[in-house]
């Protein structure tokens, strides 16, 4: 038996050897060696304490947070193996210093029977730097147009202030914040939540994900307004000095101003008084030019809609003239003689020349004719008050009475000559 052993050994060596080739041969090709890619794993940080116990924070560079791994077994390992059993853990508080860190690779499932596992990247890449909190004015505005004939009103937030925390680098970076609401086409109020959006210097939107918000919207409130254009009604006081008259044109830069408000508070307007002790001509000389605040004189509620010629300042002028005398003539027949006494007959005596002085001012003057100027000689309520009775023939002496045109003053007297002559007698003895 023991030379059954030790005859031809070598060969049974050979024989040994060449079955247990065939044996791995056999093997592999039922359950050969394989590769599987694995896309889109999470890095799991661990141990970010490390970093932001300092007073720092740290961002993520080129996406290295998430990688693509590749796993070599047997394919009947493989054919168990899915995304969660690839585990991807960075320790934060192995960072290097120039911020890197080793990204290590782990399976959950036939570690030990597993050839190798690696990634596409090695280390997960960081930017550390100083945290910074700053507060920033929140600016609430709109956008987009209410429906016609309405327009914004005042807009109003909850929160005007908003505190962020961040990368110093990133948080320097925030120039405006703002909560956007949008009131196209809108008839009435609104009240809705904005969002807070950052902005750079150059207009550009930040959105970064380092940094820390203590609030992500706030509730916002937009007053939408009726608009009405309406007139302007003047009140004026006071007397202009001794020699002066209104000459009752008052103007302002414009006619019009639309306002807005409530829709029931504008029904009740139909235009906007600016009051006499606004507009004072006491002791002028020349014409009254004052500037009007127009707000002053506008109900609770409502407001102008300014623009480049309606600014809210409204300029007056309150038009003061001179008075000036003028001398109009009166010629014989714009005299009418009334109440000749019975029995008599009259002839007025030449008044060629004859004229009044009256006093106006120019204003005035200009839309006066002169035939307005008509004079009246009443002969019976002259020889009234002289208590004649019985008239002699000759000539007498009366005034003439005018009605003055409006705000005109009759300045001198004018007195016509009548010779009166009495014609009964001559009758009866005819």
């Amino acid at each position: 038996m023991k030379k059954w052993f030790t005859q031809n050994l070598g060969l049974k060596f050979l024989s040994v050897i060449c079955a247990s080739i065939l044996w791995l041969i056999v093997m592999n090709i039922n359950d050969p060696i394989d590769e599987q890619r694995f896309v889109g794993i999470p890095v799991e940080l661990i141990n970010t304490d490390a970093i932001t116990d300092e007073g720092k924070v740290y961002q993520i560079l080129d996406n290295t947070n998430t990688v693509n791994v590749t796993v070599r077994a047997k394919r009947s390992v493989l054919d168990q193996l899915d995304r969660d059993n690839i585990h991807a853990v960075a320790d934060l508080s192995e960072v290097s210093v120039t911020n890197l860190v080793t990204i290590k690779l782990s399976s959950n499932r036939y570690s030990n029977q597993i050839d190798s596992i690696s990634s596409n990247t090695e280390f997960l890449k960081l930017n550390i730097e100083d945290v910074k909190q700053k507060q920033f004015p929140i600016q609430v505005s709109t956008v987009g147009m209410p429906a016609d004939g309405y327009l914004t009103g005042t807009v109003t937030a909850g929160q005007t202030v908003v505190r962020l925390r961040g990368p110093e680098s990133v948080i320097e970076r925030v120039h405006l914040v703002q909560a956007v609401v949008d009131v196209t086409g809108m008839i009435s109020d609104v009240s809705t939540t904005a969002s807070i959006v950052l902005y750079d210097a150059d207009g550009k939107r930040i959105e970064d994900d380092s940094i820390q918000y203590n609030i992500s919207s706030v509730e916002v409130k937009v007053s939408i307004l009726a608009t009405k254009s309406v007139p302007f009604v003047y009140h004026v006081s006071g007397t202009p000095a001794e020699g002066y008259e209104m000459t009752g044109r008052i103007t302002g830069t414009y006619d019009k101003i639309t306002i807005a408000g409530p829709q029931g508070v504008l029904d009740t307007i139909s235009n906007i008084e600016i009051p006499a002790e606004a507009l004072n001509v006491t002791g002028q000389t020349d014409s009254l030019h004052a500037l009007i605040t127009v707000a002053d004189y506008l109900p609770e509620g409502v407001e102008i809609v300014t623009d480049e010629e309606h600014t809210g300042l409204l300029g007056v002028m309150v038009e003061i003239e001179a008075l000036e005398t003028t001398s109009v003539p009166i010629p014989e027949e714009r005299i009418r003689i009334l109440n000749v006494p019975e029995g008599y007959e009259y002839e007025i005596v030449d008044v060629s020349g004859s004229s009044i002085s009256v006093r106006a001012i120019p204003t005035v003057m200009e839309g006066v004719n002169e035939e307005n100027f008509v004079g009246e000689v009443d002969l019976g309520a002259y020889f009234e008050q002289q208590n004649i009775t019985e008239p002699e023939d000759g000539v007498y002496s009366v005034e003439a009475s005018f009605v003055m045109p409006d705000r005109v003053t009759q300045m001198q007297r004018l007195y016509i000559s009548i010779h009166l002559t009495k014609t009964v007698e001559e009758e009866e003895e005819s």
